[in-house]
């Protein structure tokens, strides 16, 4: 294999061997799941997050490199290995992961106290909150969105439940297993092979994603004793499932925006107006359906005032009123930081896992630059036109009393009021 290419090995569960740019003795592993916590049922979220803990627990027995993660669709385990160990590394992961024990009471109290103290670091704060609301108003069924408080739906869970949810969700179809290593030989792959073949996976149809409701836009509201108005502005994007290049165009909008200190929405709210303090811009993009947001905090009497602002700024470059020049440096920085990543074994990996998921392929560094190089001013006016549809705007607020600011702006845009 040459360096940046992968081969698949294996089928039910989809196992891929990729190629790392630079020599190195590491081999990274991660194990991907149809897991997170949209599959999770409504009233129980955190068991995704509970059941990542409580099989990644016997990884700390004996490995210092390994991590979890849980996020809305997926769920990953990690570990490095090195060549000289790879056999006894991806044995370890493989029977943590896949031959779980759920009948340790022990274990099962003393994760539930960790992620009980991990969660009441953000429980209830308006930002946190503002962000879960607005993924919540765009999905057809209760999903992706956590419950409303994490510590009750953490203290639900029972043992019984963690074993329920894994036979529902680590099923072969869901899992993807991804081995980075410099010049990967035979060895490696009979290595992992044989690894592979000790396991006895869970049959079943793979699980399917969640989709999102694409009508006209909705105001929410959450009462939060914050000070401060959190607040986000977003728009869905009419196709689902978006291709590469429709992925590298909506970074340049988004970092057109709002990257530096010269961004058009940072010079509007903060260095003009001095409204804000910060204020993001996320492209969020998911199987079934993708949205961008715009999002801050302020005092309530500036609320309109910065809703106004933002909808300019947008319809500006919807517009076609865009800066060239800082249109061309930003595609430019953007190719600088490809070639200089791309080379980096960790964040290489990092994306090819990603494209693998999302695409079945490796979208290289050479595909990128060439999206950039054909972008346009022309190019990022009619990505704006497609995605800054007002009527199809939702407007979050999170803090105290904000149901009259909130009927304000539902009567100042007409957007609906389904979602109070």
């Amino acid at each position: 294999m040459e360096k940046n290419e992968f081969k698949k090995l294996n089928s039910l569960p989809d196992l891929y061997l990729i190629s790392l740019p630079k020599k190195t003795q590491d081999i990274p592993i991660i194990i991907s799941i149809r897991a997170g916590l949209s599959f999770a049922p409504a009233g129980k979220k955190q068991l995704a997050h509970f059941l990542e803990h409580y099989l990644i627990s016997r990884l700390a027995e004996g490995d210092a490199e390994y991590n979890g993660y849980t996020y809305s669709e997926q769920m990953e385990f990690f570990i490095l290995a090195k060549k000289k160990n790879i056999e006894q590394k991806i044995e370890n992961i493989l029977k943590a992961v896949f031959i779980p024990d759920f009948n340790r009471p022990d274990i099962f109290k003393k994760e539930k106290s960790a992620i009980d103290s991990e969660l009441r670091q953000s429980e209830g704060s308006a930002a946190d909150e503002v962000h879960a609301l607005s993924l919540k108003m765009r999905l057809t069924t209760d999903g992706y969105n956590q419950d409303d408080s994490k510590i009750e739906s953490l203290n639900r869970i029972q043992l019984n439940d963690l074993e329920t949810y894994y036979r529902q969700q680590f099923k072969s179809s869901n899992i993807n297993i991804f081995v980075g290593a410099y010049q990967p030989d035979m060895e490696i792959e009979k290595t992992i092979k044989r690894a592979l073949e000790k396991i006895n996976f869970i049959e079943g149809e793979k699980s399917s994603f969640l989709s999102a409701d694409y009508s006209d836009g909705l105001v929410a509201v959450k009462s939060n004793p914050s000070s401060s108005i959190h607040f986000v502005v977003d728009w869905p994007l009419e196709e689902k499932k978006l291709g590469f290049k429709q992925i590298v165009e909506l970074d340049i909008l988004r970092d057109y925006l709002i990257k530096g200190h010269e961004s058009p929405l940072f010079q509007s709210l903060r260095y003009r107006e001095g409204l804000v303090y910060d204020v993001e811009v996320h492209f969020s993009s998911y199987s079934e359906f993708n949205f961008l947001a715009v999002s801050t905090s302020a005092q309530r009497k500036n609320i309109e005032k910065i809703i106004e602002l933002i909808l300019l700024e947008t319809e500006k470059v919807r517009n076609g009123e865009i800066d060239e020049k800082r249109l061309k440096l930003i595609l430019s920085e953007d190719n600088k930081l490809v070639k200089e990543e791309w080379g980096a074994n960790k964040v290489f990996f990092s994306w090819a896992q990603s494209d693998l998921l999302d695409f079945q392929k490796i979208n290289t560094s050479e595909e990128i630059i060439a999206i950039n190089k054909s972008i346009t001013k022309e190019t990022l006016q009619s990505v704006a036109q497609s995605v800054f549809q007002n009527s199809k705007m939702n407007v979050v607020l999170v803090g105290r009393n904000v149901e009259g600011l909130a009927e304000t702006i539902r009567k100042k845009y007409k957007i609906d009021n389904r979602s109070d």
